[in-house]
Order: C-alpha cells, then structure tokens, then sequence
C-alpha cells in the first residue's frame, strides 16, 4: 500500500530547508531545478529554456513519488498502521501589475518594478524549487475599455497539488512552462483593485491543501472600490486632469461625470483592504506585504496591511517596520527568500483530513519515536501537527530529514 509522508531536506542554495510531501524518498540524488532562472544561467543572459523530458528520468524528476520505506511500529502495537496525508506548503504570489508598475526600480537603471519583481520571483523559485508549492494572481485583471482601469483582479495559476505532482512526467514540466510564460506576458497597466481581488481569491485559497503563505507585492495604495468614500487629501485622482466640483474633490459623488464615473474608485482603499487581510488571517492565511519603491509614501497602510496578515515582520524580528519595505532588485529578492524560507521550513504542518481518532496517532522524526509534548515533541490542533523544542530546531537549522506522522497504535505521552 502506498504511503505518504512529509519529507525534509536542504535544497543546494543558501542552505535552505525545504518541506516536501512525499511516497517514498531512497534516493539521494538532487532533482534538476524547478526552472532555471537568470541568475543561475552559465551565460549570464536570459533564463535557459526548460530541459525536455528526454533528459529528466522519471527517477530523478521525482524521486519522492515511489513506493514508500516502511517503519517498524511492532514496538508500539500490532494493530494495522498507515501514515496521515499532508501537503507541501503553498507560496501564493499577488502581484501588483497597476500602470505604476512601469516605473524603474531604480534610478539609472532600465528595468520596471515589474520586470524586477518578476525576475525575483523566478530567482526564488529557481532557488527553494519543489519545497513549495507555487500559485499566482495578478491585479488587475484583463481591463475592457468600461472597467476604467479597475478590473478584478485574478488568478493565473493555481499551485499544483501534491497527487498532481506524482501523476505523470510531463505534469511538473508543463506547470513549470506555464508558471514563466504567465508571468512573462505580465504588461503594467490600470488601477490597483486589492481588495476586490482578494475577495475573489479568497475561496480558492481556503480550498488549498497544506499551510498557505500569500506574498502581496505591490508599490503604492490600493483603490477601485466604487463604494469607498474620503477626503480630498485620500483621493488619487489629480485636481488639474478632471473638474472635480464645487467640492474640489475627485473622489466626492458631486465629481461624477463621463470621464469619472466612479469617483469613489479613487479612494484610497485601505479599511477594505486591511478587513480582507485580516479575514484571510483569521481563516489561516497569512498575508506577507512586500513594498517595492513607491510604496514607501503610504508607509502607514503598508504596515497596517502586514499587520492584519498574521505574520508582521516587526513581530517576528523586531523591525521597526511590519512589511519588507524594498529599495532596490537585491532587497526585493531578500524579502522573497525571507518570506519563502520561513514558509519551507514552518514547524506547523497541515495535514490533509482532520484524524479520525486524535488518541492514535504517533509521530517520526528522522524515523525516531517523538513523544507527544507541548514543549518538546509536537502537538495536535485540529489539522495540524506542530513540532516542538528540538525537533523545530532541527528542522529550522536543517538537521531534520523526515517527518512521518503515523495512525493506528495509541499515542505515546511523554
């Protein structure tokens, strides 16, 4: 019968754990990379084309989707045992592509905001490959001339789920092909519609499998909700492109017109905004804000959103600041490898099925018994599993090759 397992290992660049679910792993060969990126090119230009099938055996394109390694739980009972299901954690990309995204990265420099956010995307995955899994949703979405610039955002690409990985040969290869092409068609363009974009993303994210880190890049203030309302001094709009009234505000019901028809779409959008990060926060999503340059004039709302995403940097590393506020394309790939390190090597691991009898379960860690113990062993809430004192550490400092969390002998309590 075929088991699956939650796996370890260190990935070959800036020593990073990594979290993979797994069949089996007797192999100690390194997969190829999830995709080359630019700056691991021998030739130091664009990225490499993709290798084809031919040259990727099926052992080493997956060397976690053979039959599993038993472990001996005799010791324990000598009921039938079979390990619990969970999934790879998912790194949830939400990039800002609004008009302002066309902006340099950095003065003297030709690449855009987006070009380099995308290139810090494909060095990162390049990087932490098959610990994560990886989605993508841009904002706003495909613009129609009525829209005016506030198209919902959506998503482009789901993660690929963990059976799907294991399917077949050609499933990573064509997900890999398809993750660079979305994100090289990417153009900048219109408004920066979040929160609606958020809402609509909200329940494909909850229906993902394992733990769900969403990393929102952006580089300014959001708006395009044509029920918000504010002040002169919160409106978006320029006084010197539109009449905006008696008022003088362009984002007041009296400044309706042809060219305006949803005033209230200049708003700053930001009470919308924060309520969804912190609903998906409340329904264990994290929300992890990266402000690219331009962002830094709205520094208030880029911390207020990181703080309602559960997982503020000021909390985690004493930062004055509660997002990545980024300079230039080196700091905008240090946040990235931040944010994805942290997610590869969670201590918190989301099973896939709430177990049945919580009262039967025991856990393996580099095929060692660890007692159940809040302080150190591992804990169970709800779906998740999370390991405690050293076993956490070992993960964190990259000493933990497995984890098997095993159902059918009587929890052992230390």
């Amino acid at each position: 019968m075929k088991k699956q397992r939650t796996f370890f290992r260190t990935a070959s660049a800036g020593l990073v754990l990594t979290l993979v679910l797994i069949a089996a792993c007797d192999s100690e060969e390194e997969r190829p990379p999830f995709f080359q990126s630019a700056a691991t090119d021998a030739a130091g230009g664009a990225p490499a084309a993709l290798p084809s099938l031919q040259t990727m055996p099926t052992d080493e394109l997956y060397p976690w989707c053979s039959d599993e390694l038993d472990i001996d739980t005799s010791a324990l009972c000598e009921d039938q045992t079979s390990e619990l299901g969970s999934s790879r954690p998912n790194l949830y990309f939400v990039l800002d592509t609004s008009g302002s995204m066309a902006g340099r990265i950095k003065n003297g420099q030709t690449a855009t905001l987006l070009d380099a956010s995308r290139q810090a995307i494909f060095d990162l995955v390049a990087e932490l490959g098959d610990s994560l899994n990886y989605g993508i949703a841009t904002f706003p979405g495909e613009l129609e001339p009525e829209d005016f610039g506030c198209a919902m955002g959506e998503e482009l690409l789901p993660p690929l789920s963990d059976q799907d990985y294991c399917a077949s040969e050609q499933v990573q290869v064509q997900f890999n092909a398809q993750f660079k092409r979305e994100l090289n068609l990417l153009t900048p363009k219109g408004g920066t519609p979040l929160s609606p974009t958020l809402r609509n993303l909200e329940a494909p994210l909850l229906e993902l499998q394992g733990t769900t880190t969403v990393v929102l890049l952006t580089d300014g203030a959001p708006n395009c909700n044509t029920e918000a309302t504010c002040e002169v001094e919160d409106c978006l709009l320029p006084t010197d492109f539109f009449s905006c009234g008696p008022t003088g505000n362009c984002c007041a019901a009296d400044a309706t017109s042809a060219e305006n028809p949803n005033p209230g779409s200049w708003c700053i959008d930001e009470d919308s905004s924060v309520a969804i990060v912190a609903k998906l926060a409340e329904q264990g999503i994290q929300t992890r804000v990266i402000g690219i340059p331009g962002a830094q004039e709205y520094e208030p709302l880029m911390n207020a959103l990181a703080q309602a995403g559960g997982a503020a940097r000021s909390d985690e590393q004493g930062e004055e600041s509660s997002y990545f506020d980024v300079s230039d394309s080196t700091e905008l790939l240090e946040a990235l490898r931040t944010i994805g390190q942290g997610a590869a090597t969670d201590c918190n691991i989301k099973l896939d099925a709430t177990p049945a009898d919580a009262s039967l379960i025991n856990v393996y860690v580099n095929n060692r018994l660890v007692t159940e113990d809040a302080k150190d062993g591992w804990e169970l809430s709800e779906r998740t599993i999370s390991l405690k004192g050293d076993s956490c550490i070992l993960l964190r400092e990259g000493g933990l090759r497995n984890v098997r969390i095993v159902v059918g002998c009587p929890t052992i309590i230390r």
